[in-house]
């Protein structure tokens, strides 16, 4: 597991490699011992040196407290002091650090230099702040140590489900993975009725397939990074149905299921239900264009400025989606939220610049969903019609 610094310029072979580097990510600029080296113009370029102190640091005799920085234009006054020796702590180690102004760009063509599905690039903050006390190292070494035929992008991928708990798991597995799943073990309607047949299906109060999308719509990992909105109590499940767009499900959605499995299979990966699908929900108040159409839901519909990039959003948990007001209002004072089924397929960190594609992963495949975190995500975002499909309508009350 590295990070990467400026002399890094492609990965071994044959090596499972986590490459973690956030954007500040300093380096040493001389060595713990003995004098600073020579600092050439090109080394300088695109970067930034930070002044860490630690404890009583001098810099030419005089007691520092506070970082400092400067800026890097080239050789001149500023890089002759850079290289000086004076630039220590009180115990002789170097105070003065590279901070690298790396490109997502550059990260991602590093990653690429790699074998293919033995490499990932974890490219956010790893500080407590942002990890809210997550054993984010763990995961990452874990990552690292992967088996071959597994790769580091893929065990990451699976510790995102040890997050969910076992009851969200357990209940997530017996409704199924994909669209062929629900059809088979729940739906009701037989696929003769033409186009204008019934669409939704009232799930039994207490039956089987009620008492998992219950357990999936109450269920909210204890580790979560986004906090969700005041919520003045606890919301009153008053129907669960199930869609059954036959048109929708055999259309794009299965469609697009096909294409991600020939995708997936020519980067050497073999798609696997419940780690490249996934249970989400999602609120709207055009319930009816979603539920009633033939292609879903529509990435282009996503807001301008939105802060992972265009596409549809979906939500890990449902309490973020009523306790931020997202949920679908009814007349009536119930509200509506939609339990979805999306395939995820392999995943990149989000980022306000993906404008409907998203990052190459290998070779001309790009990735398919980006994510708000690559540790816990709680966001995933499709460009993609067809990606989600709207497996079943929640209406609640608080």
């Amino acid at each position: 597991m590295i990070n990467k610094h400026p002399a890094v310029a492609t990965l071994p072979k044959d090596a499972s490699i986590v490459v973690a580097h956030d954007g500040r990510d300093p380096y040493p600029l001389a060595p713990p011992r003995g004098p600073a080296p020579a600092i050439q113009e090109a080394d300088l370029r695109g970067h930034v040196a930070v002044w860490h102190p630690r404890d009583h640091c001098r810099k030419s005799g005089s007691l520092q407290k506070t970082p400092m920085t400067v800026t890097l234009t080239g050789i001149g006054d500023e890089s002759v002091a850079l290289n000086s020796a004076s630039w220590r702590d009180s115990d002789g180690a170097s105070a003065l650090l590279l901070q690298s102004n790396v490109q997502r760009e550059d990260l991602e063509a590093l990653i690429r230099t790699g074998s293919a599905n033995r490499c990932l690039l974890y490219n956010e903050c790893l500080c407590e702040s942002c990890t809210r006390g997550q054993d984010c190292l763990a995961q990452l070494c874990d990552a690292a140590i992967s088996p071959d035929d597994q790769g580091p992008e893929m065990q990451l991928a699976r510790s995102w489900i040890a997050v969910l708990g076992n009851e969200r798991f357990q209940a997530e597995s017996s409704l199924g993975y994909t669209t062929c799943d629900l059809r088979r073990r729940w739906w009701q309607s037989t696929g003769d009725g033409g186009s204008q047949q019934q669409a939704l299906y009232e799930v039994p109060h207490g039956c089987e397939e009620h008492c998992h999308v219950l357990t999936i719509f109450g269920s909210t990992p204890k580790q979560r990074r986004n906090r969700h909105g005041s919520i003045l109590g606890i919301p009153q499940v008053l129907r669960v149905e199930r869609v059954e767009n036959r048109a929708q499900e055999g259309g794009v959605v299965a469609g697009y299921l096909r294409s991600l499995e020939r995708d997936l299979a020519s980067q050497g990966l073999r798609l696997q239900p419940g780690l490249h699908t996934r249970w989400v929900f999602h609120g709207t108040q055009a319930v009816e264009s979603i539920l009633y159409s033939a292609e879903g839901f529509d990435p282009k519909l996503s807001r301008a400025g939105s802060v992972w990039g265009l596409g549809s959003y979906f939500a890990r948990d449902a309490k973020y989606v009523y306790g931020s007001g997202f949920a679908r209002s009814l007349p009536n004072g119930s509200n509506q939220i939609l339990l979805c089924l999306l395939a995820t397929g392999m995943s990149c960190l989000g980022d306000v610049q993906h404008t409907g594609l998203l990052p190459i992963r290998q070779g001309s495949h790009r990735y398919t969903t980006s994510v708000d975190s690559l540790s816990n995500p709680e966001f995933f975002i499709t460009p993609s019609v067809g990606a989600a499909y709207p497996a079943y309508l929640i209406t609640y009350r608080i």
